[in-house]
């Protein structure tokens, strides 16, 4: 059961990460996104250019309003449950390396300056033996070849062992050890 005390965005990595650094934090962020596909309708590129978070819905944010220095991309969860779990969806590695490679394009050409950190975060698709973190890094790889962009990096966060998202116990715990 979800309880809105276990899920605080302030509480957060990103947001912990940020207030440490002293840094400026913009996210874009709900349960259930991935890049392929979601738990409903529409995934992060459709959703990510909005400015209302209403849905999939026309608002468009204006990306010259704010340029981050840095932008985490922390996907591919949710399509490594729904692919492999739900078969909602049938990708080879190949798909699924090019469809997180267009994303992180996309995202680079809004960004041109920007430091890239491509995340896979604490939870099952960062288990011994997944191939989900190669699949990130494969694209990693192939963008820094192709465009000699070598500002990105690909980071895997260890897997809890907690059956589910994060919570505020496990952000902490997390980086009191960090």
């Amino acid at each position: 059961m979800d309880l809105p005390g276990d899920k605080n965005n302030f509480m957060s990595y990103a947001s912990i990460t940020a207030r440490n650094l002293n840094a400026e934090a913009h996210i874009i962020a709900q349960s259930g996104f991935g890049i392929m596909i979601s738990w409903f309708p529409f995934t992060m590129p459709d959703f990510y250019d909005q400015l209302s978070a209403v849905g999939n819905n026309e608002s468009k944010w204006d990306f010259s309003r704010w340029t981050p220095d840095v932008v985490v991309i922390n996907l591919m969860q949710n399509d490594k449950w729904l692919i492999e779990r739900e078969n909602r969806l049938v990708r080879s590695a190949d798909q699924r390396v090019l469809a997180y490679k267009w994303f992180v394009q996309r995202i680079r050409t809004l960004y041109p300056k920007a430091y890239i950190v491509c995340a896979l975060g604490s939870m099952d698709a960062t288990r011994s033996g997944s191939d989900w973190p190669g699949y990130l890094q494969s694209a990693v790889e192939q963008i820094r070849r192709e465009e000699n962009d070598r500002r990105m990096d690909a980071v895997f966060f260890d897997l809890t062992g907690f059956e589910g998202h994060p919570r505020i116990a496990q952000s902490i715990g997390r980086m009191l050890i960090a």
